[in-house]
This record gives C-alpha cells, sequence and structure tokens, in this order.
C-alpha cells in the first residue's frame, strides 16, 4: 500500500515538471520509465526507492533552475541600466550598452530614470534614439544595415555628453579606435552638424558619380536623425566642393547639408553629405516607366530649370545635364496623391565660366546630350557653355514627354569617320528637318493662343533643342515660361474637378 503511494507520489511530481519544463519531456519520459522498471525490485526497501527516485527526477532539474530565463536576464540587464543612470555612473551606462542589447521599453524605463535624476544631457540622447527608432523608414534601414539599438544610444551618448570635448581640440573626424564606438564620426564645425559613418555595416552602398563614392550615412538630430547620402572623392577636385558649397540651399539643386574634408594616413579625402534620395534618378525612374501625368511632367522640367537657372545666375555650367544627373524623389501621402520633385546633382564636372575650363573634355558628359557646336569644343567660350546645359535639358525634357529618345541623340555625331564640318551639318539638318516645321507651326498656335498645355510644353523643348544657341533662351525666361504651363495644367484641372 504504502509503496503503491510512494510510486503515485512520484508520477504526480513528474508530471507537475512535464507542465512546468515542457521542453524537457524528453527526460522525464526517462525517468517514469526507470520507476516503472524499478519497482519490481526495490519492494521491500520502499525508503531507498523513493530516494532514488528523487534524485532522478530532480537531478536533470537541477542545471534548469540554476540558469536564469532570457527574461529575467532583460529585467536584471535593465535594473543595472537604471541603476547607472540613477549613480550618474556614465562609464558603467556605456559599457552595459555594450554587453547587452536594448527594446524599446528599455528606452522608455531609462528616460523615466533620467528624467528622475535630471540628466539633461542622457536624456537628450535617449529621446533622439527613441525618435529615430519611431521612424519606421529610418528603424527599417538601421535593421538592414545591422545597427543595434543599443549601439545607436551609445553614440547619441557620446554626442551629447563627450563630442565637445575633442571638437574644442580640433578634432572634426572621429576614429572607431579614438571614441570606442562602433562607427566613426564626422564634425563640420560651420554647419554645427554631426555625421554618423557606417563603413563595414551592411547594404550601405548607394552608387558612383564623377570621381565619388556614394554610401549612406546618418545625419544625427535630436528630433530625429536621417539616413543620407555621403559621397567620398576618389579624386580630389576643389572645384567641386566650392561650387557645391556655393550651392547650399539653393532651389532646383540637390540637398546639400555639409562639405567636409578629413585626413587619413598622408591622404586627405573631400566629403558632401548630401539628402538620399530614395527614388534614384530620373534615368532609373525612365526605366521603371511610372506613367506621369502632364502636370507631374512639367513640374519636373520646372525643377531641373529651376536648378539651372540658380547655377547660371551664378555663373556655372553644370557640364552633365542628363537624367543620370537628376535626382527624384516620389512620395504618396495618405490620400493616394503623389508629390514628386527633382533636382540637378552631380556638380564633378561643373566650372565657373569666368576660370579655365578645360576643353580637352567634352563639353556635356554624356555624349548624347552635347548640342552641335560642341563637336567644336575648342570654340565655345564662356556663356556659350551655359546654352549646351539648355539643350542638355531640352533633350531630358523630349524623353520626360514622349517617353523616348529623341531620333537625332546619336554618338556618331561625334564619333564618325567624315570630317566635323560633314559631321557638324548633318546633325544640324537632322535638327532642322526633325523641329523646324514643327517649331513654326507651334509658334503661330502660340500667338493666336490657341495653344493646348502639351503643345506649349512640346514649343519649350523644340526652342532649347534649337540648333542656334542664341536661340534657345535663357534658364531663368524659359522656367517661367514652364511655370505659366503647369499653371495652366493646375487651372484645368480645377475646373474638371
Amino acid at each position: 500500500m504504502i509503496q503503491n503511494k510512494l510510486l503515485v507520489i512520484s508520477k504526480l511530481l513528474l508530471y507537475t515538471l512535464l507542465l512546468k519544463f515542457p521542453q524537457r519531456v524528453a527526460v522525464i519520459n526517462k525517468s517514469l520509465m526507470c520507476i516503472l522498471f524499478m519497482k519490481h525490485y526495490f519492494q521491500k526497501h520502499l525508503v531507498l526507492f523513493f530516494l532514488i527516485q528523487s534524485s532522478m527526477f530532480l537531478a536533470p532539474f537541477s542545471k534548469l533552475r540554476a540558469t536564469p530565463t532570457s527574461s529575467q536576464n532583460e529585467i536584471r540587464h535593465l535594473e543595472k541600466l537604471v541603476g547607472a543612470i540613477r549613480e550618474k555612473d556614465y562609464e558603467l551606462l556605456h559599457h552595459l550598452l555594450k554587453e547587452g542589447s536594448i527594446t524599446k521599453q528599455t528606452l522608455q524605463k531609462l528616460s523615466e530614470a533620467a528624467a528622475e535624476q535630471q540628466w539633461l544631457k542622457v536624456l537628450k540622447a535617449i529621446e533622439a534614439t527613441t525618435t529615430f527608432l519611431n521612424s519606421k523608414e529610418s528603424n527599417a534601414q538601421r535593421i538592414q544595415f545591422g545597427l543595434k539599438r543599443s549601439d545607436f544610444l551609445r553614440i547619441a551618448l557620446f554626442v551629447e555628453m563627450d563630442l565637445t570635448k575633442h571638437t574644442h581640440k580640433g578634432e572634426k573626424f572621429l576614429e572607431k579606435s579614438a571614441t570606442g564606438l562602433p562607427c566613426a564620426l564626422e564634425y563640420d564645425s560651420k554647419t554645427k552638424r554631426v555625421f554618423i559613418i557606417l563603413d563595414g555595416y551592411k547594404n550601405i552602398y548607394v552608387g558612383q558619380g564623377s570621381n565619388k563614392i556614394v554610401t549612406k550615412a546618418i545625419f544625427y538630430k535630436r528630433e530625429g536623425s536621417e539616413i543620407i547620402a555621403r559621397a567620398v572623392q576618389t579624386k580630389s577636385r576643389e572645384n567641386e566642393i566650392r561650387i557645391t558649397t556655393d550651392l547650399i540651399d539653393a532651389p532646383g539643386i540637390f540637398h546639400i547639408l555639409a562639405c567636409t574634408n578629413f585626413k587619413k594616413g598622408n591622404d586627405t579625402y573631400r566629403v558632401i553629405y548630401s539628402k538620399l534620395y530614395t527614388s534614384g534618378t530620373l534615368h532609373s525612374v525612365f526605366h521603371r516607366n511610372p506613367k506621369f501625368t502632364l502636370l507631374e511632367k512639367a513640374k519636373i522640367a520646372l525643377d531641373i530649370l529651376q536648378g539651372l537657372e540658380q547655377l547660371h545666375k551664378r555663373k556655372i555650367t553644370h557640364r552633365d545635364v542628363a537624367p543620370r544627373n537628376c535626382f527624384v524623389s516620389m512620395q504618396v501621402d495618405e490620400r493616394g496623391i503623389r508629390t514628386i520633385k527633382a533636382v540637378i546633382a552631380d556638380l564633378g564636372r561643373s566650372d565657373y565660366i569666368w576660370g579655365p575650363i578645360n576643353k580637352a573634355k567634352k563639353v556635356q558628359g554624356h555624349t548624347t546630350y552635347n548640342p552641335p557646336e560642341a563637336i567644336f569644343r575648342n570654340k565655345i567660350h564662356k556663356e556659350e557653355y551655359l546654352q549646351t546645359d539648355i539643350f542638355a535639358a531640352g533633350c531630358i525634357f523630349y524623353q520626360l514627354l514622349h517617353e523616348t529618345l529623341a531620333s537625332w541623340q546619336k554618338k556618331e555625331y561625334f564619333y564618325g569617320h567624315h570630317s566635323r564640318n560633314f559631321q557638324y551639318l548633318t546633325y544640324v539638318a537632322h535638327l532642322n528637318k526633325k523641329n523646324r516645321w514643327r517649331k513654326a507651326e507651334l509658334q503661330k498656335k502660340k500667338a493666336s493662343r490657341k495653344i493646348s498645355e502639351t503643345e506649349a510644353f512640346e514649343y519649350l523643348i523644340l526652342k532649347m533643342v534649337d540648333p542656334d544657341p542664341t536661340k534657345r533662351g535663357k534658364a531663368g525666361n524659359l522656367r517661367e515660361e514652364m511655370q505659366h504651363v503647369c499653371s495652366r495644367i493646375e487651372e484645368r484641372f480645377k475646373q474638371k474637378s
């Protein structure tokens, strides 16, 4: 009787353990089998039988009980972090963040502790981290990079607590070895902006421009850090940096955040930080064929003309106007309305027209966007370079409106076996044959005010690609004409709605 009771108690204990530790089901099943087997050999030694049973089912769980669960580890780690904040132990806080990970809930608790202790710099770092993580787009990119939450908080703490110690010494580029952080940092003294460099992380490559390699970086801001583009010159080009600096905040030009330089060994690298245009270039957008409306096409053209106007006002010729060097930003709001902005980028070939211009280079970087006069590039001077930009922009607008390349965009006009005079005359003849009669027809319609919005757009394009540079118009005047086209299209849409 006693033996049966002991057997029942043993089984109940094991079943209880099974409910509590389902992951150890194999061990528990073995213990039950052993109990049934040993029952026949310990008929008279009940105490010994019970002790063996107890040791059998308790032994496998002694180690399990000694090992804390992951949730227990997180709780203990959180307690240590909160304790470090309450003690205002900055070094311990850094060490704990380096050793463990954090969650959004952890950040909330740390924020409460920092507010309670009125540790304002730490509170700012925590708020900057929380804001960055709360942005769906930024957080998704962070995950793609492989950047941990705790690492971003460590960087934020360093920026808020330690950065001024280094900048006061004139240190602007801080290597990982100097800070103990997972990323290098760069500080721009002119704009007072801080940039987090992601070298060594995953999925940061953007592309290559004119003697530049472009990767992703982070522009640190308390109100919400942003993923941006970082272009590092592979070949020193002082002119590009000077022109880029001159165009900061210019409408129609890519959004420039800072121009910096840093030394690594004996080499000096120049860097341009700018907005990251996630929709890519106009070239890549053309290939995706998104089917722009007439208004969207006109607004893209208006943005590019605005950029050219800003360049030409400063007596700067771009010299590489092409779809690959126009960035596009496309956003769709909650109502499904698409907003498109275009900007001119990559100033690597740009020059001030009053300075020396390298005539060994092509007038425009992309051959098929060169006007006829570019065949005699040695004869082009100063203001005439601006008209080559206008022609190239006209070629872009033709492809934008008609959704195909213009028939005159052929390399053979520049690389043929004939004389330059023959190539020039052939090119001009092609342009006149294709465009002269149509331009004259549209000009009559314009004069009689019977020209449609699409025809007004087309007329502007034909004017920009005229073989005679003096008839192409100035960027500012063309921008005003395109603004009028946009206004007419918008007015028509309002009337329809």
